[in-house]
């Protein structure tokens, strides 16, 4: 109604009756936000929620996320500084990380009606100190011990800043931070500023440990590693076991290279993504196992975002938050196949189309982009032109991106469009099933060892009871 008054037979709709259908339509969002937040934090207090570690540059993602804050804050009127001192390479949740920075940085733009908000970086003690400080209204005295709560909304500021938002933005980043081993506190006045602080653990990088491995086939271009090593076996490279197996390295190859692969990362375990045929391991691993008898290898079908891709009749996919890196990469790496010059971004939340568009906009292959907020928009931009690329995402209200991909299929002169899903839909829930797990080894197990598996097995496989309150 508030965005196609069209439908309604050319009826020109009253000024204040499409303000009130547009309020309608706020609060529907609004309330879809909160779900959201709600679903993360049981997330979060379940031990549910992914957070896939990898060694990250810090001062890097920092700029990335002044970058995609600086126009909003710079039209506010406000300056944004930076002042990040150089940072080791730190083990964390890049995605996770920069949804800590950019609630932060939303919050300071939220409160802050002039003067500046500034990013620095520091270390001290062991852990990397990330601050952002602002020169907005500040947090009462009072308000300081429940900051961090469920629900708890500030007192301070105007009435649009205190309608704003949900209240969960700051317990599920201070969970987030905590997820990673790291912490999340404020300093504050009221009437003078705020500053919040998120502090990260420094790890060693690896390879400054020697962790002891299987076997030593050649020593000579062994590197020495501070945590074990599975190595994955699978034609795709995707992120799920590095969210799942906390304490290990995770390496991946090709069953091609995985002869290579093994002399260089002498692994503790070996993970194939596939179910053998006829349960016969390639001979490629049966020769690694002659090598190694003791070594555990690990058969198993576990879906990729790829399979999602290949199953939806897609190019790839994309899992919010996406940063403007592995937009651009993706994109990049369509053009390889066709040129990729007009891409329209289809999404119901207005800030990522925004965000998105900034990211395709800044990029030197000066994309022409096109944006339709929601299913039936975009339909409706597809029939009047067919963009090179549909960057899609999956999960909206009425007309679905399902909707839009089932469109796109039933029409041959759309064939030549590439889609990459760009969704927040995890992969590992139960709409991706895995049926059969094998476990090898060369030298079998002893009796008590292989007891001690198959009860690991049976109790990861029993059906959870709901938890108490």
């Amino acid at each position: 109604m508030a965005f196609a008054p069209e439908s309604y037979g050319g009826v020109r709709l009253p000024r204040s009756y499409r303000q009130d259908v547009l309020e309608v339509y706020r609060s529907s969002r609004h309330l879809v936000g909160l779900v959201e937040d709600v679903l993360s934090l049981a997330q979060l207090e379940a031990g549910q929620m992914l957070v896939k570690r990898d060694w990250t540059d810090v001062n890097a993602l920092l700029r990335e996320v002044a970058d995609t804050m600086r126009p909003l804050i710079t039209a506010k009127g406000l300056a944004l500084n930076a002042d990040l001192a150089p940072l080791p390479l730190i083990y964390c949740d890049a995605g996770r990380i920069r949804q800590i920075l950019l609630n932060l940085l939303n919050n300071a733009y939220r409160y802050t009606e002039a003067g500046a908000i500034t990013l620095s970086a520091t270390s001290a003690d062991g852990e990397a100190l990330l601050v952002i400080t602002d020169t907005g209204v500040g947090i009462a005295e009072q308000d300081l011990p429940l900051i961090f709560q469920e629900f708890h909304k500030l007192g301070q500021g105007t009435a649009s800043q205190r309608s704003d938002g949900f209240g969960l933005g700051l317990s599920i980043s201070r969970r987030l931070a905590e997820a990673h081993g790291g912490r999340l506190w404020v300093e504050s006045a009221a009437g003078i500023g705020s500053a919040f602080t998120l502090a990260l653990p420094i790890k060693e990088v690896p390879g400054s440990a020697v962790y002891p491995t299987l076997v030593q086939t050649n020593p000579s271009i062994h590197k020495t590693r501070s945590l074990p090593v599975v190595m994955a076996i699978s034609e795709s490279v995707d992120d799920l076991l590095g969210a799942h197996l906390e304490g290990f390295e995770i390496v991946h190859t090709t069953i091609e290279e995985c002869a290579t692969a093994f002399d260089r990362y002498q692994p503790s375990a070996l993970l194939m993504n596939a179910q053998p045929a006829n349960g016969a391991l390639p001979a490629e691993l049966t020769d690694l196992l002659r090598q190694a008898p003791g070594l555990p290898i690990i058969t198993c079908r576990l879906p990729t975002r790829q399979d999602i891709a290949r199953q939806l009749r897609a190019d790839m996919v994309l899992s919010k938050p996406i940063s403007r890196a592995d937009l651009l990469a993706t994109v990049r790496r369509l053009s390889e196949t066709a040129p990729v010059r007009t891409v329209l971004i289809v999404d119901d939340e207005e800030p990522m189309v925004r965000m998105l568009a900034r990211a395709l906009a800044s990029a030197e292959e000066q994309y022409v982009v096109g944006e339709a907020l929601g299913g039936l928009e975009a339909l409706e931009r597809l029939q009047q032109e067919l963009p090179d690329l549909v960057l899609l995402d999956l999960s909206m209200p009425q007309v679905s991106g399902y909707d839009v991909l089932e469109w796109l299929h039933s029409r041959p002169e759309a064939a030549s469009a590439r889609v990459v899903l760009a969704t927040g839909m995890q992969l590992g829930n139960d709409a991706t099933r895995v049926y059969d797990i094998g476990l090898h080894a060369a030298a079998g197990f002893g009796l008590p060892r292989a007891l001690q598996i198959i009860s690991a097995l049976v109790e990861q496989s029993l059906p959870r009871a709901p938890a108490q309150n």
